[in-house]
């Protein structure tokens, strides 16, 4: 089973990055964008894999809002072998990420990049990575490495808080985005960030008293499968929070949208199915209290995450997990907090349940051949196999 103690730090730590973000992270980003990055960029593409590239899908919309430049985001190996041949040039900024900077795909996928005349910067761990020295620049936060020990969280915080101060400094550099608009910015992710201790501390016994009794064999409902929904930047939430369930304790759930769910997993939901949905306040958040609605009709189980004052959707799930942040904030940053309550679900199932997924300690072969397959892959850099 996953260490409670450790993984209740890496959760915890999360906020300690948020106030990163006014002075170390934004620093560096306006130094990086006024050295490297021309008016010619056009567009941005972000890649990585697993929980980079969902941090990359949670922050697409940032660019648009705060530099007004749009941004594509892409498996790695998708990118490297299939966008990059045929899309890039020296008009696109590419930002691969990879804390552990060793991804075999994500360093491909920058090569490849700078050998089309783009801008590739390097998201990692430091400078040192294989990734930053396969890149043009680095945009480095130095996070230490989990993995194999409790599922990384702290790493997909600053992956996303390094993508939106490099928006940010894209929309200042070409007068996109205000001074005033900026400090706003940066204010509403020191609330988020503040606000990440408030939501453990309200939902830890919320959290622990769902899983004594829907992990309970003799429940009636006992969870057996996760349907996890979530919308526009939380349909990264909904896909990193699978993730974690992977990797705490080999807990199967299907990452989906909230319409999608309704179309199709709907109809074989059944009263061992619960369903979270991923309900903060914007545009999914009227559709997501209608389906909530429908869920009693195949005898789901209903979880919402959504702020601790919508009376409507507490009342309508049968089970909610607060968000406690003090006032508004733009749903395009609502993916900064909304995966805590599901760091914490697969942390306390993996306890309840002792269970690990990853098992690297009991099952070594399996770790050393899933990094040979992650990090010594062949590296591929011939733009010609695709013509």
């Amino acid at each position: 089973m996953i260490s409670n103690d450790l993984m209740m730090q890496e959760i915890k730590a999360q906020s300690q990055l948020f106030g990163l973000c006014a002075t170390e992270l934004i620093e560096q980003a306006r130094k990086l964008v006024r050295k490297y990055v021309s008016d010619k960029v056009n567009r941005v593409y972000v890649t990585g894999c697993g929980d980079s590239f969902f941090a990359g899908i949670a922050c697409k919309e940032t660019f648009l809002r705060l530099a007004n430049i749009r941004c594509e985001v892409y498996q790695a190996m998708e990118f490297s072998r299939y966008v990059c041949p045929i899309e890039v040039d020296q008009n696109a900024l590419v930002l691969s990420i990879s804390t552990s900077g060793k991804v075999a795909r994500t360093c491909e996928a920058a090569m490849r990049a700078r050998q089309k005349g783009a801008v590739s910067i390097a998201v990692t761990g430091n400078e040192g990575t294989p990734l930053a020295k396969a890149s043009t620049a680095a945009f480095t936060v130095n996070i230490p490495n989990v993995i194999g020990m409790a599922p990384g969280t702290r790493s997909y915080a600053a992956s996303q808080l390094s993508l939106i101060c490099i928006a940010l400094a894209l929309g200042q550099e070409r007068n996109v985005i205000s001074s005033s608009d900026a400090a706003k910015v940066l204010s509403d992710i020191g609330r988020i960030g503040d606000a990440i201790l408030a939501t453990v501390d309200k939902d830890m016994p919320i959290i622990s008293s769902y899983v004594d009794r829907y992990c309970d064999a003799s429940c009636p409902q006992r969870v057996d499968i996760f349907h996890v929904l979530g919308n526009g930047p939380n349909s990264a939430t909904a896909q990193f929070g699978s993730m974690k369930l992977l990797e705490s304790c080999s807990f199967s759930s299907i990452p989906t949208g909230i319409e999608e769910w309704a179309h199709s997993q709907y109809f074989v939901a059944d009263a061992h199915s619960h369903v979270i949905f991923i309900a903060p306040k914007g545009a999914s958040r009227d559709r997501a209290l209608e389906v909530l609605h429908a869920i009693p009709v195949v005898g789901a189980t209903s979880i919402v995450i959504c702020p601790q004052d919508d009376e409507k959707l507490c009342a309508a799930a049968d089970v909610a997990f607060p968000i406690c942040l003090d006032g508004d904030v733009p749903e395009w940053l609502s993916h900064l907090i909304y995966a805590v309550p599901l760091e914490m679900l697969s942390m306390l199932l993996s306890n309840k349940l002792q269970r690990v997924g990853l098992d690297f300690e009991k099952r070594p072969w399996l770790k050393e051949e899933n990094f040979r397959q992650i990090y010594d892959s062949k590296i591929t850099l011939d733009m010609e196999e695709r013509k």
